[in-house]
């Protein structure tokens, strides 16, 4: 923002005849009268200023002329050259801002501000300026989204620098927050927006896409921080959104389309996994990037895949070929149980067909909880099981008992011992599903599985059965106790423990009345019906895949929070009445208000008349006390029953409305996840069949791990047995040496023990037993350390022989020698002509000699 004193208004306002020219000559973009007065006057003020702030310099660059500008560069100082390229930037002026950023003055102004420390101009205190104190060209230009000189600056090293985390308390920050609060918001934010800028980030990373993801998660994280800027934060990351979708706009090929969405890790590591970058698009949030339809059409062909033609099939066909696979699918589980790696077996990882089986797994689970509810309960209480029909024995005990206590002694129904049939399959299936939830959890992790609603949903569910069904089964173990207690006790052991006596008794007798309010069996059946109402809910994740009921499930759940929204509200409202008309007919306890008629007041069910009447014995003294109730009744009808429904009403119409034209997007987005999830490796089974999946991976893995070591072994024993072999083939082919011809007793010894070890080594191969090959390896070891002593011995006869030959010879080698050398010395003294005939002459008696000396030796 340009901002300016009186005082500097004086200051640099033209005002000499020679400025107002100056300045006059600039504005029209007069060159010629600008070269001369700067020529005729060395002390012109160049960087005066008109009546409306503006420089020499900026009208230069505001009219594009490239000469002027060039001309003033050469005397403007730093700060006008500053804003001045800013200007040029701001007003998309490249040719000018080019200009401007290679000339050497601001070249010179650049290396003189980073040896100084100021990278970011945060502390400056320029007034004079159109733009903030942290704005640098290269921030504006991205902004801007100009290309040109984003990559310009790029190239020469320049980065903008990316602000500290909102929490952080370092040392600058903190001198930050106390030298100006709101000039730190407004650099945060003018960062952000360099960082965010399309041009910033096509042309400093190899990665637009993981940066894009980055950046944007942490706009909307900084949006719940900053909140008096959220708009703006937001307005950031929906920008990202929008500019991701453009370079996906630009993905011609299935090749690289792959390769965007199966990228993973940082830019310079060349790995990739399925739909790794997808991924990550869903855990951001990123729904225009998840809808992109090529983005949707490589994630239903994957979602197809192995299945045929199918999504080319037309409608009638596609459910007969769906009834088809749901017919063979119990087949295709079979084999993949035992044979998960045929082509039958590997069918069943196919993620259609596991969407498939986990749906029918849950009907099922659906259907015996109908059959659990229906007919399960019924089973537990007969009139026909009574303590008296099937424990006769108890029975007499039991009356005699109470004849002693001179009480009656009624006959009644006995409670369950065991769960029925449905019971048991309900349990084992929960079972099932706690696998299947733990799986889950350990594959995604804590924070990133349960910040998905439905996983949320699935622990509460679970919790409920357990919970329920643990108490159930706690009434069966009290019931067959006191069974098996009051079996074995007569009258009088029961008189002598009566209090032990009549809790058994408790638990043998299903007659309800006698039941306290919180006996396991009626807080389980609460439990258990709670669990239900969540079970049939669970449905609604499953209609994320339908074309046609899966926008609507996601209007549900956006009305359902407007929903959600207005019961805090209303929670308020009710209980500030309530509080009110007890405070007014708390001394006519004879007609107390009831707490849930406010709520049901709002349906239309109660009469408030009589609700709010007062008993007659009070008479005229109770008529202010009536008025002030009818008042606060009908206040209490106008703001919550009339005012807070219709305002229900008009919210969620919005929201209707609101996501009526983002549906399709919402939908896609929330099915890619339903689709993901079902890519992912794991949970191919599905309930209750996935608890025996652990065993049998464990099992298949201990047999595979026996076979690699069986397999290390029998190599091992292979090698060495090949070693000995080769060995003992080179030892036995050597001829016999002096050493070895001396200890005869001790070569036979050895040759004995050698076809022993032949012999035994044989017989090992017909035993094939593991223990006798490690003894014929150790015997033939030390035949073999045996043998090669015999060599080093003989070795070191021979040696001994050869230096007693040597020694002997040595005697004649110097005469030899002796001669050779009177022998050059003779050819030294004759003719290089006769040097031949010498030669021929002297070598006679040479071998003469020689041989004389040989004969007599």
């Amino acid at each position: 923002m340009w901002v300016s004193t009186d005082q500097s208004r004086v200051t640099n306002l033209a005002t000499t005849a020679e400025e107002l020219a100056y300045m006059h000559a600039v504005e029209f973009s007069d060159v010629s009268t600008v070269r001369r007065l700067l020529g005729e006057n060395p002390n012109l003020r160049v960087d005066v200023i008109d009546p409306l702030g503006r420089t020499a310099l900026r009208l230069a660059v505001r009219n594009e002329n490239r000469e002027l500008v060039e001309m003033l560069l050469e005397h403007c100082n730093n700060q006008n050259i500053h804003e001045a390229v800013l200007q040029a930037i701001s007003e998309d002026h490249t040719a000018i801002a080019d200009l401007i950023l290679k000339h050497p003055s601001y070249l010179a102004m650049t290396r003189k501000r980073i040896r100084l420390g100021d990278t970011d101009g945060f502390f400056k205190t320029e007034v004079e300026s159109q733009f903030s104190t942290d704005m640098t060209p290269l921030n504006l230009a991205a902004q801007k989204n100009n290309f040109a000189i984003v990559q310009m600056l790029l190239q020469r090293g320049e980065r903008i620098q990316k602000p500290h985390k909102f929490s952080c308390g370092c040392m600058e920050c903190r001198n930050r927050m106390k030298f100006d609060q709101l000039r730190v918001a407004n650099f945060r934010l003018n960062a952000y927006r360099g960082l965010a800028s399309e041009a910033y980030i096509s042309l400093s990373t190899e990665d637009p896409f993981l940066s894009a993801f980055q950046l944007a998660k942490e706009l909307r994280n900084l949006s719940n921080d900053e909140k008096h800027f959220k708009k703006e934060y937001k307005d950031l990351a929906n920008s990202l959104s929008r500019y991701v979708v453009k370079l996906l706009d630009r993905v011609w090929t299935q090749q690289e389309l792959e390769l965007v969405l199966n990228k993973k890790g940082p830019p310079e590591t060349e790995k990739y996994e399925n739909l790794a970058r997808l991924k990550m698009a869903l855990e951001n949030k990123e729904k225009k990037f998840a809808a992109h339809p090529s983005v949707q059409q490589h994630l239903v062909g994957i979602w197809h895949q192995d299945l045929g033609k199918m999504e080319t099939l037309g409608w009638g066909l596609r459910h007969l070929y769906i009834a088809g696979l749901a017919l063979v699918y119990p087949f295709i589980v079979l084999v993949y149980f035992f044979v998960p790696n045929k082509q039958w077996g590997k069918l069943a990882k196919q993620p259609m067909m596991k969407f498939m089986g986990h749906t029918l797994s849950f009907m099922a689970f659906l259907t015996l909880v109908l059959v659990t509810s229906f007919w399960g309960s019924a089973q537990l209480v007969s009139k026909d099981r009574t303590l008296k029909s099937h424990y006769v024995d108890i029975y007499d005990s039991y009356v005699n008992y109470r004849e002693f206590q001179q009480r009656k002694a009624p006959d009644f129904p006995l409670r369950a011992i065991d769960p029925t049939l449905s019971e048991i399959f309900l349990c084992v299936w929960i079972a099932g599903m706690i696998v299947q939830e733990s799986q889950q959890l350990n594959n995604a992790g804590v924070y990133a599985h349960f910040s998905d609603l439905f996983n949320v949903v699935d622990f509460t569910l679970l919790s409920l059965y357990v919970a329920s069904l643990m108490l159930f089964n706690w009434s069966y173990f009290k019931a067959r106790e006191a069974i098996q207690v009051l079996g074995q006790q007569n009258c009088s052991m029961m008189l002598a423990r009566w209090h032990e006596t009549e809790t058994h008794l408790y638990w043998l007798n299903t007659d309800r009345t006698m039941w306290t309010q919180k006996d396991p069996v009626i807080v389980a059946e609460g439990l258990y019906a709670m669990a239900n109402i969540i079970s049939f809910s669970r449905i609604a994740n499953l209609l994320t895949a339908n074309e046609s009921l899966g926008p609507m499930k996601i209007s549900l759940g956006r009305m359902l929070g407007d929903f959600l929204k207005f019961a805090f509200f209303a929670c308020f409202a009710i209980c500030s009445f309530m509080v009110s008309l007890r405070n007014l007919y708390w001394y006519y306890a004879d007609n107390p208000v009831p707490n849930d008629k406010l709520f049901w007041w709002i349906y239309g069910r109660g009469a408030m008349k009589d609700t709010l009447n007062v008993p007659s014995e009070y008479g005229e003294n109770a008529d202010i006390t009536q008025e002030v109730g009818q008042w606060l009744a009908a206040l209490y009808h106008v703001s919550v029953i009339i005012v807070f429904v219709n305002l229900l009403i008009a919210m969620m119409t919005r929201s209707f409305e609101k996501i009526v034209g983002d549906v399709d997007a919402e939908w896609k987005f929330a099915r890619s996840v339903l689709y993901v999830e079902y890519i992912s490796e794991g949970c191919v089974l599905p309930v209750p069949l996935n608890i025996l999946e652990p065993a049998r991976d464990a099992i298949i893995g201990l047999v595979q791990w026996a076979r690699r070591r069986a397999r290390q072994h029998h190599d091992e024993e292979e090698m060495v047995v090949k070693n000995v072999r080769e060995r003992r083939r080179a030892a036995c082919s050597n001829i016999a040496l002096p050493g070895e011809l001396g200890r005869p007793q001790e070569n036979g010894h050895v040759r004995q023990s050698r076809v022993s070890a032949i012999s035994r080594d044989q017989l090992t191969y017909k035993v094939n037993t593991l223990d006798e090959i490690r003894h014929n390896i150790f015997r033939t070891k030390w035949d073999l350390v045996e043998l090669m002593e015999n060599r080093d011995n003989a070795v070191r006869h021979m040696n001994s022989c050869l230096q007693a030959v040597s020694s002997e010879l040595s005697t004649f080698l110097p005469t030899q020698t002796t001669r050779r050398r009177s022998l050059r010395e003779m050819k030294s003294l004759k003719e290089v002509n006769e040097e031949e005939g010498a030669d021929k002459s002297d070598g006679y008696p040479q071998t003469h000699v020689i041989v004389s000396g040989s004969k007599a030796r």
